[in-house]
């Protein structure tokens, strides 16, 4: 039961990992200020405020987007968009293993469900701060689908 709510529980908390002040330096998390300068000052890299999620500019009503924050822009970072993918794995699992039934009771049948799996693959490997285009191409895509 868990693994099936899963992705319904990280996609409605990406609003509150955004908004989580936390502050990872030199791999120590939850520092503060000035714990930051001084570890920043010993490697020589920059101190982050919530590498979770991505907070763009302007948050809530993005800067860069006419539509303010979406999921899209919230997973475009390699964590967040790991953590979708790991909470995806069971449900797009589970369709395959149906992929007999669908096969018979699915318009498109397998050639739905593969572009289906191939557009979703897409829609995670093209952020949307990165590969804007492309990624509204796939979710195009993944929308058919």
């Amino acid at each position: 039961f868990i693994v099936s709510v899963l992705p319904v529980l990280y996609v409605w908390s990406l609003g509150a990992f955004a908004q989580a002040p936390w502050k990872f330096c030199c791999g120590q998390a939850q520092c503060d200020e000035a714990e930051c300068k001084v570890i920043d000052a010993g490697c020589g890299e920059p101190c982050p405020t919530n590498t979770w999620t991505n907070k763009c500019s302007g948050f809530p009503k993005c800067d860069s987007s006419l539509i303010g924050i979406s999921v899209s822009m919230y997973i475009a970072t390699p964590t967040a968009t790991g953590l979708m993918a790991v909470a995806f794995f069971h449900p797009m699992f589970h369709l395959w293993s149906i992929r007999y039934f669908i096969k018979m009771y699915v318009f498109g049948g397998i050639f739905t469900l593969t572009a289906f799996y191939l557009c979703f693959g897409a829609f995670l490997a093209c952020p949307v701060t990165k590969y804007p285009t492309m990624h509204t191409v796939v979710v195009g895509l993944f929308c058919v689908f």
